[in-house]
């Protein structure tokens, strides 16, 4: 058994090695067999089940992607990743927003609910509140 807990929820995986949360005084199952891992960050849950990238949301699983992200970070129940193509993606209660129009981003930084990355000709870019401002 491995339990892991956050802001409101605890994460664990029980004897049958099932995947299990706590949240709002409710046990709910999200997985049928061993998640091959998971990660609780702040209010967020989030594994892996059969190769798919997953969180939880209202005590349901929801693919995030179909690939494992080489990088991605929870901050504030929010979830941002580089995606298959290097284009950055964010959830947020359960929705999915491609930030980026393109992709071959080499990273990222959250800060706050805001995204800075690097653009393709030395610029920087900020996005926040679905709006993108570059700055040199």
């Amino acid at each position: 058994r491995q339990f892991q807990a956050g802001l409101g929820l605890v994460g664990f995986t029980d004897l049958a090695g099932r995947l299990r949360v706590y949240r709002d005084g409710e046990v709910v199952t999200l997985t049928d067999t061993m998640p091959s891992m998971f990660r609780v960050s702040d209010s967020t849950l989030v594994f892996v089940e059969r190769g798919a990238w997953r969180t939880e949301v209202g005590g349901s699983s929801l693919t995030l992607s179909e690939h494992i992200p080489e990088h991605w970070e929870v901050r504030g129940g929010t979830i941002t990743w580089l995606d298959l193509d290097r284009g950055i993606r964010r959830s947020t209660g359960g929705r999915v927003v491609r930030l980026t129009k393109d992709g071959a981003y080499p990273w990222f930084e959250v800060h706050g609910q805001a995204v800075l990355f690097p653009g393709h000709r030395g610029e920087r870019f900020i996005w926040q509140d679905g709006r993108t401002d570059v700055f040199y």
